[in-house]
Order: structure tokens, then C-alpha cells, then sequence
């Protein structure tokens, strides 16, 4: 790997987004039926990193302002061991800074019969695919370092030269030039996107983004759908003629629109913008080490166009339509290199405290089907050790109290909700997964 290594417009947000009060960090979390060697996950995880060169990273100014990835002097992440934490699902987390470490730290957390791996990493670092890579090379490296591994199991190959050009996506002078009339369809969403002026999900006074966030970091709601919900809902998704993300698109527009009402805070034209990541990785990027490629969508609502929900999916399902057709993905990615050569750059459009957006829903969709490690009941097996549970945690921004990620793992969709707490009580945030939950099965009998 040649060092240092430029930003991408996406990195470049994703650092600007991240500050002291809203930590861009991204949790992951592995739940094991047994308890797991502290010195064994710390030693996969060493043996790892070093696939992985932006996870072995630090950023750091240019003389001109703009920001590069260096080699870290010191490629060791922050490793805690914790019991197992009563009353909350995940244990309390720290801003991680990644001018000053490495972009992941990771957390143990065990008792007699369990134990909970969880890798806190900078957003900027990787995307959900990007993650689900490390991850799967991770679960080899243990099933090695503890001597289950067969001897000829070894990681995917990654290609080196893949990562300086993560940033492409695939685009190219000419597929720019064949572009241009597609791209002009984009440009009446961000005419939309710059006229809506998106709403909280509840109105609320911010916290400082200069001020630590509290003890609750992250706080976090999350529920498992059963192998037959989850069947159910892709069964209606087909039935529908739409996919099972734009149905949850759809459920959680109404289970805001439900919780705004409970309390007394609903009115028919504020505008509720959730963001939508979108994989830009082409074919051949298989063999990338972790990165985050990705852009994103906008999908804008009104109250009283969430009043039927069967005109609303439908109108969720056709823009999902000419965003996929005029490839609008890449609205978003122009327009950052736009701004970046602008006074200000990108740190100039997201450093002001107001809402920009409502809420986040990602969807990574099935994770870890494929692999060399033995299953149970579709769920990887590691040595005496069941993989139970796979979840991820989007991050928070000013104005944005709750994001929402998504998981198939085993046949079963899993959805975790991160909430600020100084904008939600627990209540609040009980009522608001128990309200979209509710909408997905209702969707799905």
C-alpha cells in the first residue's frame, strides 16, 4: 500500500459529520452461545488487521486543508474486557478520534454461558459491506488461532490495488459523458431536496456537538424477526411487486408518523426525510479490503402522504424505480465533489446544528450466508461456539434522534435502532420500535 492515500468525498463527509456530541462510530455485534478466550479474539483480530490496511489508519491534514490516510505508528486496537452489562444492551462507548487512533476498538463482553464481540469503528473507515468482510475474515481467524480450522482454510485474496481506487465506483470519462441526460432527472430531487426543510421525529432542543455525549452511548433498541416472519414479509414483498427494503421504508415512515401523533406533535405538511445508503461497489470489487463505497438517496414524506399506506408504498416503490433506472445514486457523489471544490468544502454543509435529516435506514440485507465455516441451523459454528446473533448500529447526527439498520442473518431479519436519549426516553423509543415492528408484521401475515 502507497501512503499516504487521499479521501474520498464520502470519507471526507463521514469525518465531517463526526464530532465529540455524535460520534460516527458504527457498532457491530457477534453473540456467541459460549463464552469466548479473551486472548484468542484479541489475537484473531490482530491477524486480521493487516488485510485491512484503513482499519490500520490515521487521518491526518494536508498544508493545503484537506485530509489524507497515513499508516498508524501503532496498528494495536483499544481492547476492553466488561461483564455483562445489566439493563442496557450495549456497554457505555467513548468518542473515538481518528486523528489520534486507529478507526476500531473492540469490545468483550462476557458470562458464564455467552459472550457479545463487538467492533466500534469510524463510519469513514468502512460501510456495512465493508464490515461484513472484516467480520467473515475475523470468525476464520478464530476458528484458526483456536485449531478447528481445516488446514487448507485460508481468507478470500484481496487485491491491493483496489483500495486508491475505492472512489471511483466504477465511473469513467465516458460513463460520466452517458450519464449526463440520466443525471438531469436527479437534479429535480435536490431542487426537492433544497426546498423540503426536513422535521425531528420529535421537536427537541440539541445537545452541544462539541459536548460529550452521556453515559448512554449508544442507546440502543432491537428486535428479531422469526425464520416464518421473515418469510412472511418477503412472501408480501413479492406479492406487493416491491422489495422487502422499500416495505420497510414504508412501515417506518408510519411508525413516525404514529409516534408523532401519540404525541400531539403531528401536522399533515412537516416533511420527514430518512436517508437511504446506497452500495456503489461494481464488479470485481469483491476482492477490496474494508472501505466504505457507498452514496445515498433521500426519500422525503409528508403526513398526509403517509395516510394511505398503499398509495405511499406505491410512491416509495416508483422513485425507488427512477433512482434505479437513472443510476440517481450518483447524484449524491456529484454533488460532494461540487462542494468539495467549493470555499468551505464538505465540512461547511453538515457542521451547522439544524435537521437535515429525520432518520437513517440501511439495510445490509443477508449477511454471511457464504463461507467455509460449518453451520447449525444455518447459524456459523466456531469451534464449541454458535454464532446466535449478528446486528449492526448506525450512527446520529444534530436533529437526527433514532437510525435504524438492518440484517438477514440465518433467516431471520433483525432490526436495531440507535436513539438519542436526550431527545427520546425510553418510552418514546420502546413506543417507536414497537410501532414499526408491528407495521413489519402486520405487512407480513
Amino acid at each position: 500500500m502507497t501512503w499516504p492515500l487521499p479521501l474520498t468525498v464520502i470519507e471526507k463527509l463521514l469525518l465531517a459529520e463526526d464530532r465529540p456530541g455524535y460520534s460516527w462510530s458504527v457498532f457491530f455485534r457477534l453473540r456467541f452461545s459460549k463464552r469466548l478466550n479473551e486472548a484468542t479474539v484479541r489475537a484473531a483480530v490482530l491477524a486480521v488487521l493487516p488485510r485491512h490496511p484503513l482499519l490500520c489508519s490515521l487521518v491526518r491534514r494536508t498544508f493545503l486543508g484537506g485530509w489524507q490516510w497515513i499508516e498508524a505508528e501503532n496498528k494495536t486496537p483499544l481492547f476492553e474486557s466488561v461483564p455483562s452489562v445489566d439493563g442496557r444492551e450495549y456497554p457505555p462507548a467513548k468518542y473515538l478520534d481518528l486523528t489520534k487512533e486507529i478507526g476500531i476498538r473492540v469490545i468483550l463482553v462476557s458470562d458464564d454461558h455467552s459472550s457479545d464481540v463487538i467492533f466500534q469503528i469510524h463510519h469513514a473507515v468502512l460501510d456495512g459491506k465493508g464490515m461484513i468482510g472484516f467480520v467473515q475474515d475475523w470468525l476464520i481467524a478464530y476458528a484458526r488461532e483456536i485449531g478447528v480450522a481445516p488446514t487448507d482454510l485460508d481468507f478470500t485474496p484481496l487485491d491491493e490495488s483496489l483500495l486508491p481506487k475505492r472512489g471511483r465506483m466504477g465511473l469513467t470519462f465516458g460513463r460520466v459523458l452517458g450519464m449526463i441526460r440520466r443525471q438531469l432527472v436527479g437534479l429535480e430531487g435536490v431542487k426537492q431536496f433544497l426546498a423540503n426543510k426536513p422535521t425531528p421525529l420529535l421537536p427537541h432542543i440539541a445537545r452541544p456537538s462539541q459536548e460529550l455525549a452521556n453515559n448512554q452511548f449508544p442507546a440502543v433498541r432491537l428486535n428479531y424477526f422469526t425464520v416464518d416472519e421473515t418469510l412472511g414479509t418477503i412472501r408480501a414483498a413479492k406479492k406487493l411487486g416491491v422489495s422487502v427494503n422499500e416495505l420497510l421504508i414504508r412501515d417506518l415512515l408510519s411508525a413516525i408518523f404514529s409516534l408523532q401523533k401519540n404525541h400531539g406533535v403531528y401536522l399533515e405538511d412537516n416533511v420527514i426525510r430518512l436517508m437511504i445508503p446506497m452500495n456503489m461497489r461494481c464488479p470485481g470489487d469483491e476482492r477490496m479490503s474494508a472501505a466504505n463505497v457507498v452514496s445515498s438517496i433521500f426519500i422525503d414524506r409528508c403526513g398526509r402522504q403517509g395516510e394511505d399506506s398503499d398509495h405511499l408504498l406505491q410512491s416509495i416503490r416508483d422513485e425507488m424505480q427512477v433512482i434505479k433506472k437513472n443510476e440517481l445514486g450518483f447524484t449524491f457523489i456529484f454533488s460532494l465533489k461540487l462542494r468539495d471544490g467549493l470555499p468551505g468544502r464538505i465540512a461547511g454543509t453538515v457542521r451547522g446544528e439544524k435537521c437535515r435529516i429525520s432518520s437513517i435506514l440501511t439495510n445490509v440485507g443477508q449477511v454471511l450466508v457464504d463461507g467455509p465455516l460449518p453451520r447449525d441451523n444455518d447459524r456459523i459454528v466456531v469451534g464449541d461456539a454458535v454464532l446466535e446473533h449478528f446486528e449492526f448500529v448506525a450512527p446520529l447526527r444534530p436533529y437526527l434522534v433514532a437510525t435504524f439498520a438492518v440484517a438477514t442473518y440465518a433467516g431471520q431479519i433483525r432490526i436495531t435502532m440507535q436513539f438519542n436519549a436526550d431527545a427520546l426516553s425510553d418510552a418514546q423509543a420502546d413506543a417507536l420500535m414497537q410501532n414499526l415492528v408491528a407495521a413489519v408484521r402486520a405487512t407480513g401475515k
